[in-house]
């Protein structure tokens, strides 16, 4: 399967979108407020084209082999034309426009008898978009390859960043007292326990509307997380090679793994949001405390 080709701007116009309810003020509707602004609009296309308009409102993604590598390959939704930060999430509602018939033809002996497979036909099909306030960014395919191919740039959200501090401390004994001259109790040993407060952080990031096959036993993905009959070893409960989202190189041990397997919005099948636990630790894993 290739990577996703977004229509071109003959396809755009064959599906006939234009909005509706401009004149009655019924399109576009808008509210803001914190955690929730939102935008909706009306519009018709041609009730054949529906599915399409639809996947290219919404958005969709899918896995390609490019020449032996597994990629990721999205249309990214559509954006509100004035608020950009908007995104196409939810096909409110979708209708017949102007009856046309029946997809199977009524037999004119028998007359109409209904069935489970029975549909109208419409000249045009009427929705509504609504455009919410997403929390990760969008990218095009090219802006991922310009990037160097990191994922990281589209769909990915910082959740949560819960700061912990742990109290460590060594046996008694272990350290001596050093006044800077030789009156006791320079040189003796300090009979009690002594620590510091170590700081730490579990940082939760997510990977949103992964197509299903992208998380099952044998892909990329679960061969990273999870490691490989050949031999591959798991990225899980392992340490960070390089920055990381803004972390150092050393700091982020890979510990937790949650994939929630989700109905698609375009209902035709699945999606995963997949929620990585990264622990933080600012002096490296790497390292051991001592004093």
């Amino acid at each position: 399967m290739p990577a996703i080709e977004p229509p071109d701007v003959a396809t755009i116009k064959s599906w006939k979108i234009r909005e509706r309810g401009v004149r009655d003020g019924g399109s576009p509707t808008e509210a803001f407020e914190v955690d929730s602004s939102h935008a909706e609009r009306t519009f018709l296309c041609a009730w054949e084209h529906r599915s399409a308009v639809f996947a290219f409102f919404l958005g969709h993604a899918q896995i390609y082999d490019d020449s032996g590598t597994t990629k990721l390959s999205r249309l990214p939704a559509q954006a509100h034309p004035k608020y950009r930060k908007l995104i196409a999430t939810k096909i409110l509602a979708a209708r017949g426009h102007k009856w046309i018939g029946n997809e199977v033809p009524i037999d004119s002996e028998e007359g109409y008898e209904f069935n489970a497979e029975q549909l109208n036909v419409f000249q045009d099909c009427e929705f509504s978009v609504l455009y919410e306030h997403m929390q990760f960014a969008q990218a095009t395919d090219e802006d991922v390859a310009d990037a160097g191919d990191d994922e990281t740039i589209r769909y990915v959200s910082r959740d949560a960043f819960e700061v912990a501090g742990e109290y460590l401390q060594l046996p008694g004994a272990a350290f001596v007292w050093q006044r800077g001259t030789p009156a006791a109790p320079n040189g003796q040993s300090i009979p009690m326990n002594v620590g510091k407060i170590m700081p730490s952080a579990v940082v939760s990031v997510t990977w949103h509307r992964l197509p299903e096959e992208a998380l099952q036993p044998g892909s990329a993905l679960w061969q990273r997380v999870f490691g490989s009959d050949e031999g591959d070893d798991q990225f899980l409960g392992k340490i960070n090679s390089a920055e990381m989202f803004g972390m150092p190189q050393g700091c982020v041990l890979f510990s937790g793994f949650k994939p929630i397997r989700r109905h698609s919005p375009l209902g035709n099948g699945y999606e995963w949001d997949i929620t990585f636990e990264l622990s933080f630790k600012p002096s490296g894993w790497n390292w051991v405390y001592f004093m």
